[in-house]
């Protein structure tokens, strides 16, 4: 059984240039380790108690730990052997020897924040030191301390950031031997080191070169070390604090904004931030936790703390979106740590499972459209397995197919892509979701991924928004996992008409637009307005933080959408009347529907008013931009260094900006450049006469690498597009197209 004691100075000087070039747990560090063992990934730590009411340190900290950060105890190095003797000591604010002994006397490190755990999970708990100092990376170069007390006496460990980096809630962590040999670990602690149990890792086969792979110490296939390798990656970090003058408070990182909050019909409370490198932290019982997967404010985050399994104890649920789909965390609260406990995504696990699981069929005769659903219960293996098929049908109109009369005649399918509902059932805390499906055509049958609701072209392989009938899913947790409640009965015919609302109170015509940076409320059910024309009466509201929205017209008309009315980064959607003095429609309205680093897209649509549905009408910008990319023509001139594009006889010159860059210009004229537009950056707006302008930005590529110029976005294709209500579609004004770069160019 071999141990890890500290690194030696080289190691140190070698960990400071790395840590900088490449990921920490696939850093060279060489390192022994104890063979696998049967020895499971741990449940719980048995670490702090439950969170207190009064003192977060008297409730967390022991009366040594609490001396030893007062500067009123001492601790021993375990690693004797490197210091002038045994039995040496060190105070709080002797961190620089602790880690260098008697290197680098100028370097700077102090105990930085404070977790409490049991790392080997003996009942007695650990305290770990996060070490600050002038470095900004300090700790990925020495690593964490360790103080463990052993009977009367305080020891200090430092075992290395690559030997145990990224610890977890649980307690299990990061180490790596370079990159072929690296996973995680639990670990014991020895009399002057620490004994690692590898777990989940890889490391080279006899010949060196294949790679063999361990999942909770036993020999796994590649597939099953990944999918342990991302539940490890789910579970939350340490919980850190800060102690100062022998106060505990949550740690949490300078900057830090939040993302989201528990509404007021929540058990308890609890936050999200966003904070360095974008990860988020959570709030929760008196600590604040990194979680691994990034959460944005455009993915709309929600959280839950309820008691979802009905144990005496809450949970915590973290539901966000991705493409429209929403995805649900579950936590769990462990002697004073937040655990990770399982992942359900909408689109995975219902619609996809929806999708793959049924059969449907149509009449041409009768009209009669029906679907059969299949779904299991029980273990395949076990006598109670049990495969159940329930069915729905309905009569059609006789004009259902118009339009799509492939789906008709051809194999018929039913595809969900789309929820009516999704509620909180207060009597059980589970989830209920509504599924929409409407008739396909086989080819959706073999998607991976549901085709976004949002679309802005309708796929013609199937009929969105002609709704044949709906699903009922509940989904609740166990104490352990997700469980999926399949339903007992499919009903047909059921048109996706939206639930009446109090149109005066849940939208007021008085109540102000607010200030999307800081005006939103807690729930995200509650309309608010966002924008409004008065003098037309005319006024838009949205919901769940601008996933829907509500127009509301002539005081006493109002339709529910799910456009997007704003975005998370708090961009107000622009609002035109393109009507005459008699008519309320159409109304244009463009939002901002996605932003980030170098993306900014803007949506245009247009609702009719006047209609008795309210029909919308969305933009699709995508034609106009592989029109121009089909048929632009541009040359190269290598003596300027200049680009020439020619598009509806219009030309624009571009400079390349390389500099003294030689090979930049060695590469264009080996491998060439192409000028396109891409559709990440869509802008519109609104002129006097009715009519909308449309503008994409340049860019030239040498492959897939942007080529530079004087100005980020230098070059400009801009288009004049107007709506035709008779037709209901619209049109590009002929000779509007203007092809220019800005001033310098």
């Amino acid at each position: 059984m071999l141990g890890y004691r500290r690194p030696a100075l080289w190691v140190i000087v070698v960990s400071a240039v790395m840590a900088v070039m490449a990921a920490v747990c696939l850093l060279t560090d060489p390192v022994a380790a104890e063979p696998p063992e049967d020895n499971p990934d741990p449940g719980p730590t048995a670490s702090a108690s439950q969170p207190p009411e009064a003192s977060l340190a008297d409730a967390l900290l022991d009366p040594w730990m609490k001396e030893v950060l007062d500067g009123e105890r001492q601790f021993i190095s375990a690693y004797s052997q490197y210091n002038e003797g045994d039995g040496r000591t060190y105070g709080i604010h002797d961190l620089r020897t602790f880690y260098y002994d008697d290197q680098f006397p100028d370097a700077v490190v102090e105990a930085g924040r404070v977790a409490v755990i049991d790392l080997d999970r003996d009942g007695v708990n650990e305290m770990v030191i996060w070490p600050e100092g002038e470095d900004e990376y300090l700790y990925s170069v020495v690593g964490y301390a360790i103080l463990r007390r052993q009977g009367d006496e305080i020891y200090g460990y430092n075992p290395g950031y690559r030997t145990f980096g990224s610890v977890k809630s649980d307690g299990t962590f990061c180490w790596s031997n370079g990159a072929p040999w690296s996973g995680y670990a639990t670990l014991t602690f020895g009399p002057d080191q620490i004994i690692l149990h590898e777990t989940t890792y890889h490391k080279p086969g006899e010949n060196g070169i294949d790679q063999l792979y361990f999942v909770n110490g036993r020999k796994a296939t590649q597939e099953e070390h990944s999918a342990a390798e991302g539940w490890q990656n789910l579970k939350p970090g340490l919980a850190w604090y800060t102690y100062d003058s022998g106060q505990l408070q949550p740690y949490l990182p300078a900057g830090a904004e939040l993302l989201a909050g528990t509404g007021p019909d929540s058990a308890g409370t609890a936050k999200l931030w966003t904070g360095e490198y974008d990860h988020p932290w959570l709030e929760w019982n008196g600590t604040v936790c990194q979680l691994m997967p990034t959460i944005t404010t455009e993915m709309l985050p929600y959280l839950f703390v309820q008691d979802f399994d009905g144990d005496g104890q809450n949970e915590l649920v973290i539901r966000s979106h991705l493409n429209y789909f929403g995805t649900y965390d579950v936590y769990e609260w462990n002697n004073g740590q937040v655990t990770y406990a399982d992942s359900f995504d909408t689109q995975d696990d219902l619609l996809l499972r929806f999708n793959q699981n049924n059969v449907a069929a149509y009449s041409k005769n009768t009209r009669e459209f029906s679907v059969t659903y299949a779904h299991t219960e029980g273990d395949p293996d076990s006598a109670d397995y049990y495969r159940h098929y329930i069915t729905g049908s309905t009569t059609l109109p006789i004009n259902f197919f118009d339009g799509y009369e492939h789906i008709r005649d051809g194999y018929t399918y039913a595809y969900a892509n789309d929820f009516r509902q999704i509620s909180l059932n207060p009597e059980d805390n589970s989830f209920l979701f509504e599924l929409l499906f409407c008739p396909a055509d086989e080819t959706m049958k073999d998607l991976i991924r549901v085709v976004e609701p949002d679309t802005a072209v309708p796929d013609e392989h199937y009929m969105k928004g002609r709704t044949v009938g709906t699903a009922a899913f509940t989904l609740r947790y166990d104490g352990t996992k997700w469980v999926l409640e399949e339903p007992d009965r499919l009903d047909m015919g059921i048109e996706d008409v939206p639930t009446p609302i109090d149109i005066t109170t849940a939208a007021p015509l008085n109540a102000p637009v607010v200030d999307l940076m800081s005006g939103l409320p807690e729930d995200p059910n509650e309309w608010y307005k966002v924008a409004e024309l008065p003098d037309d009466m005319i006024w838009v509201y949205a919901r769940c933080y601008g996933a829907e929205t509500l127009i509301r017209w002539d005081g006493n008309f109002y339709k529910v959408f799910n456009h997007t009315a704003h975005t998370a980064r708090s961009i107000p959607p622009a609002l035109k009347k393109l009507g005459g003095a008699d008519t309320y429609g159409p109304l244009a309205v463009i939002s901002n529907v996605g932003s980030g680093t170098g993306v900014s897209l803007d949506q245009l649509v247009i609702y009719d008013l006047d209609s008795s549905d309210a029909p919308s009408y969305v933009h699709d910008w995508s034609l106009l931009r592989d029109e121009f990319n089909g048929y632009r023509t541009f040359q190269y001139d290598s003596e300027t260094h200049t680009i020439t594009c020619t598009y509806e006889g219009q030309t624009a010159e571009l400079i390349i900006d390389g500099g003294d860059n030689e090979e930049l210009y060695r590469r264009i004229d080996e491998e060439g450049v192409t000028v396109r537009v891409t559709g990440e950056i869509v802008s519109y707006w609104f002129n006097d006469d009715g009519t909308m302008e449309i503008e994409f930005p340049l860019q030239a590529f040498i492959g897939s690498d942007v080529v530079n110029a004087p100005l980020m976005w230098p070059w400009f294709l801009r288009w004049t597009i107007r709506f035709d209500r008779e037709r209901a579609e619209f049109e590009t004004v002929p000779g509007s197209c203007e092809l220019f770069t800005y001033a310098g160019q």
